[in-house]
């Protein structure tokens, strides 16, 4: 497999998560392999949720236009993040909804058509921790994490295949579960999966 452009992105807004673990398992076992890997977290970046219509939002602050620019620099896009109240948090959802902008991630439909996705190109790689045991996840829930992920926001902006990985239940999990997902996390990484 030739070497990828790797963006690592934990989106847990905690400066010390175990997302942040996993985030920095997958860029180490990736840029080991031979990959050209730039890892971001959250927890770092200084910007303005959207209060307003995308028409009225201000430009991007330095933090989101270095986001923008290792996105659109990424041939491989893995996110790290946890589920919380069954979605995205917040902060991450409030990134996406600043960066994720018409005009740049997708162009506006004119008429009855459907918008055309401008980050066509890329794979991603969503690694999600969770309470919630997967399988619940799946049948209790439907889902819907991974519906809005790879539907709603990495398909509609372009981005496909999108992988998945659900790792729980985090809460109680003892040292040997945390090391074999940190495990999971560099196995992926080494792989560009």
């Amino acid at each position: 497999m030739p070497p990828k452009r790797i963006f690592v992105f934990c989106g847990h807004p905690s400066e010390t998560s175990f997302c942040g673990s996993l985030a920095q398992s997958y860029a180490t076992a990736a840029q080991r392999a031979g990959h050209s890997v730039r890892l971001l977290m959250l927890s770092q970046l200084e910007f303005d949720d959207l209060h307003t219509h995308y028409r009225e939002a201000p430009p991007l602050e330095p933090d989101l236009a270095a986001f923008w620019a290792n996105l659109t620099w990424c041939e491989h896009w893995t996110i790290v993040h946890p589920l919380w109240w069954g979605g995205l948090p917040g902060r991450l959802k409030g990134l996406l909804d600043r960066t994720l902008r018409p005009g740049e991630a997708f162009a506006p439909s004119s008429g009855n058509g459907f918008p055309k996705p401008l980050l066509v190109g890329r794979s991603s790689r969503t690694i999600i921790t969770a309470d919630t045991p997967g399988w619940f996840l799946r049948w209790g829930y439907g889902n819907s994490i991974v519906r809005q992920l790879d539907r709603q926001i990495l398909k509609f902006c372009g981005i496909r295949p999108n992988r998945f990985s659900v790792l729980g239940p985090i809460k109680h999990s003892t040292e040997a579960s945390r090391q074999r997902w940190l495990a999971k996390a560099a196995s992926l990484g080494a792989t560009a999966r």
